[in-house]
């Protein structure tokens, strides 16, 4: 029965996990390609996903809608067009322009006055990871294991829905899984969003890099747990001895990208490991850091890195990152810091998602904390039901809602109360107080924002892009952020914390043809980013929205 309460939380280190390996899993089976990567990296990627859609020479025409410019924050002249052509827009034509330069458009589209804005992106999340409650029972483990997948699947498909076009996962234990979601994306229809891999590089010891011995093992045996040696090619995370030079790290990073397929390289700077929050993990040293992140660099792809405190801000900030996951939530960032992050260029993912699920009580009792709770508060009442309708598998939506519902009433104990989770809103409850502190600063310097939800490392999917966004201005105020802030960090900003290719993110000639169309303006409405969206391109190619868009043959 202790077995029982305890899968999907608890391996050998404390740590938390749900990686647990059943008999319906398909990467028992792991999809393979003609290429040498073995998981879907960059070696095999065509093969999985193609970027270039069937017919994708053929000319579109997308007319009679809005065009949104999400770098100035402004609507295209009227009539403008848009001209679509492998997978990329070739060009803007305004009203005014000869129609003589469409005349060899295969297809026409009616936008039927809608707004188009580029495809959305999600920059953290964990799309292995199914957790609908923070506070599980036995049974709930067993629900979500038996419908783990059909989740995974039912979020990929809600992704495409909702115009996020592009997701990030951001740490996996086995890449296999990533392999088997991207040949179902691309598979499926409507097709599922791109997905790229971060595959960690980390000291062994490091708080998800744990050390594998006996105890270790016998918990997996006893658990059943099939967890892959970091050697493994399969395994989403590559280590490196403590007291490794700068060469070492450099390799580990190499590896990383040409072993595993690494679409960018997470690092994590947190002492505390999960659910015991006991400060024995190890970290990265400075120079390790700064080795990681120039050799990313040098390779071209992006380094982002997990940081919860104001050191680990500034240590990010330093060893030059592209982006940094969480808010510092255990105190405040002076103006150098903010300064250093300006003249750095990084880019922050602030995952205030983050507070939905785990903000229920604060920790300095400050008035404008007391407030922000309330707000939360006010927020789930009013979108839970419409949020576990909408986003979680009929016989897990229960669940989310018992979840927040105990969450709120402080009935936190478990297995038999052997372990509180309280400890998990303790330990974050900071985000609160100082985080939202540090995101107005932030904010108000003008460091870049993007878009990411830590979807599965708490209660939440990888297309609830809409929540996150709401959040904003209930924490920031309207004044700060405005639908165009806000639609610039789901596109344009979070298409360069992604790394992807230049233009990415934005309406604009060369661009990916990544679109989506929304019924009412997004730069007036904010709400409606991240919502239903009426049509959908990724790649040049609808996906969504056949149905609702008059399309003629030329």
């Amino acid at each position: 029965m202790l077995a029982e309460l305890l899968t999907g939380w608890l391996d050998a280190e404390g740590e938390l996990s749900f990686f647990v390996t059943s008999r319906r899993d398909p990467t028992l089976m792991p999809v393979m390609t003609n290429r040498t990567a073995p998981h879907g990296g960059p070696a095999d990627r065509e093969c999985a996903q193609p970027a270039v859609p069937f017919g994708s020479d053929e000319l579109t025409e997308l007319d009679g809608g809005w065009l949104v410019d999400v770098e100035r924050g402004e609507l295209h002249p009227r009539g403008s067009r848009l001209l679509l052509r492998a997978g990329r827009i070739e060009a803007i034509l305004s009203s005014g322009q000869d129609r003589s330069a469409t005349a060899g458009a295969a297809r026409r589209v009616d936008l039927g006055g809608r707004y188009v804005v580029p495809g959305l992106c999600n920059t953290h999340c964990h799309l292995q990871i199914v957790m609908p409650s923070l506070l599980p029972s036995g049974h709930q483990n067993r629900l979500t294991r038996r419908h783990g997948w059909d989740q995974r699947y039912r979020n990929l498909t809600e992704c495409t829905l909702r115009g996020v076009t592009t997701v990030r996962d951001t740490l996996t234990h086995d890449l296999r899984k990533t392999a088997s979601l991207r040949s179902h994306s691309s598979r499926s229809r409507p097709s599922g969003p791109r997905i790229l891999q971060a595959v960690l590089v980390a000291p062994l010891g490091g708080v998800f890099t744990p050390t594998r011995g006996i105890r270790q093992r016998i918990f997996d045996q006893l658990l059943g747990w099939s967890t892959l040696s970091y050697d493994d090619p399969h395994s989403g995370a590559v280590v490196f001895a403590p007291n490794a030079d700068a060469a070492t790290v450099r390799a580990a990073v190499d590896r990383a990208i040409d072993e595993r397929g690494a679409d960018a390289v997470k690092l994590y700077d947190q002492r505390e490991r999960l659910l015991t929050f006991r400060a024995t993990a190890t970290l990265m040293s400075e120079r390790q850091l700064e080795a990681a992140a120039d050799q990313c660099r040098r390779r071209g792809v992006p380094c982002t890195m997990h940081a919860l405190t104001v050191e680990a801000f500034r240590r990010a900030v330093r060893a030059g990152v592209r982006s940094i996951a969480h808010l510092p939530s255990d105190g405040l960032l002076g103006a150098q810091d903010i300064a250093a992050a300006l003249a750095a260029g990084v880019i922050v993912e602030p995952t205030v998602s983050l507070l939905y699920c785990l903000a229920w009580h604060g920790q300095t009792g400050m008035p404008v904390e007391r407030d922000r709770l309330q707000l939360l508060r006010n927020l789930r009442r009013s979108s839970a039901q419409a949020v576990a309708a909408e986003h979680w598998h009929p016989m897990l939506a229960p669940w989310f809602l018992a979840g927040l519902a105990r969450s709120a009433s402080g009935r936190t104990a478990m297995l038999g109360g052997l372990y509180d989770g309280r400890r998990i809103y303790d330990y974050y409850g900071g985000i609160v107080s100082h985080g939202i502190d540090n995101l107005e600063r932030l904010v108000a310097a003008r460091v870049p924002m993007a878009c990411g939800t830590d979807a599965g490392a708490i209660p939440c999917t990888p297309a609830m892009v809409d929540l996150e966004l709401a959040l904003w201005p209930k924490l920031l105020g309207e004044a700060m952020a405005t639908p165009a802030f806000m639609l610039r960090a789901a596109t344009m900003t979070a298409a360069r914390a992604l790394g992807m290719a230049s233009g990415a993110g934005q309406i604009a000639p060369g661009a990916p043809a990544d679109l989506v169309a929304y019924e009412r303006n997004p730069l007036e409405d904010g709400s409606v980013v991240g919502s239903r969206a009426a049509a959908v391109w990724r790649d040049g190619e609808m996906v969504v929205g056949a149905e609702r868009l008059a399309a003629d043959k030329g």
